[in-house]
């Protein structure tokens, strides 16, 4: 609550980051990544039930995919899970 959906800085947990992108990459302060202006990321963020099933509600384990992709190359993708637990 009270995350604003384009400033990372706001955001309190991994699902928040759902739907984000950024053009070039940003650090913690919003401020571009020296030497990454050829760089885009996109992360989307998906809620999983115990079983590691989809789940269309909010649950503890959310399974994040991350891809980075330079503006001439193939894309780099990386899936994790988180959990509160």
């Amino acid at each position: 609550m009270g995350e604003n959906a384009t400033d990372k800085t706001t955001f309190d947990d991994i699902d928040d980051f759902n739907g984000w992108t950024e053009n070039p990459p940003l650090d913690p302060l919003l401020q571009p990544l020296s030497g990454f202006s050829a760089i885009r990321a996109r992360l989307t963020v998906s809620y999983l039930n115990a079983a590691m099933a989809a789940s269309a509600t909010p649950t503890a384990y959310k399974l994040v995919h991350i891809c980075t992709r330079a503006s001439h190359g193939a894309s780099l993708c990386l899936d994790t899970l988180f959990t509160n637990r």
